[in-house]
């Protein structure tokens, strides 16, 4: 069974390829992934709910295993 981080993982791979091709730099891309992000969290979830959110990953910086991302 695909995983939602694998079909997720797909498509940034591909995006990142077709910006190194395009010659845009992966902060470009990484820029533009997050403003996503930031749209799909607000279609489902309060500001302040999305702050802290971010303030967790923000301190688990050096996780390193999508740990920060996962609600309690």
């Amino acid at each position: 069974m695909t995983t939602v981080r694998e079909i997720v993982e797909k498509h940034v791979q591909a995006a990142l390829s077709e910006a190194e091709a395009a010659k845009f730099p992966r902060d470009s891309v990484a820029r533009v992934l997050f403003d996503e992000v930031i749209k799909l969290y607000r279609q489902d979830r309060e500001p302040d709910d999305i702050a802290s959110e971010l303030m967790a990953a923000a301190e688990n910086m050096d996780a390193g295993d999508g740990i920060a991302f996962m609600r309690p």
